[in-house]
């Protein structure tokens, strides 16, 4: 089975863009608009360690009991409760807020792996220190639109499922054979 790796944050931090990045194709919708992403996505990553990715919404800290809001929020908790990696990110343009501070609650109760990552860092001159007080480090700054960083992403995210005992995975050897339906 291949490993789930969840990408969690507030709303409009990037998350979809960078599915998409990963992907190498648009699957997810990607829109200036908060709350864009209502249902989570997923979709296979080809890499040495193979891995689904899943796509979320928005993780806010108020949300009215029997919302859509509140499915979403349910949704996204589903995926970190499955997810074997998760990656949290933060948008580099903007200070912390009450709904990143929930998203640290989610990843801390979950007690499994993560990388702390900060979208839109479009110069590579973004001060990502302010991001410590969240108790998780430096993130890894990064720029979907631009691709500066992905590589480094995707080595540590390939060193985390190593980690997890996960394998890098051959492509059988098999001969094509063109087969004539009649």
């Amino acid at each position: 089975m291949l490993p789930l790796v969840a990408i969690i944050g507030r709303p409009n931090v990037g998350k979809s863009k960078l599915f998409n990045r990963f992907l190498g194709y648009r699957k997810a919708i990607v829109s200036e608009f908060a709350g864009t992403t209502r249902d989570c996505v997923y979709g296979k990553v080809e890499a040495e360690i193979p891995f689904i990715f899943v796509d979320t919404g928005g993780i806010e800290a108020q949300t009215e009991t029997g919302t859509l809001e509140e499915n979403i929020q349910l949704q996204a908790q589903t995926a970190v409760d499955e997810a074997d990696l998760i990656l949290f990110i933060v948008n580099s343009r903007e200070e912390l807020t009450i709904d990143d501070y929930k998203a640290t609650e989610a990843i801390r109760k979950s007690k499994k792996p993560f990388l702390f990552l900060a979208s839109k860092c479009d110069s590579g001159a973004e001060d990502l220190l302010s991001f410590t007080e969240l108790g998780f480090g430096i993130p890894i700054g990064h720029s979907a639109l631009h691709g500066n960083g992905l590589d480094e992403i995707q080595k540590a995210i390939q060193k985390e499922l190593e980690n997890l005992k996960f394998k890098p995975q051959e492509i059988p050897k098999t001969s094509a054979e063109t087969i004539a339906l009649r």
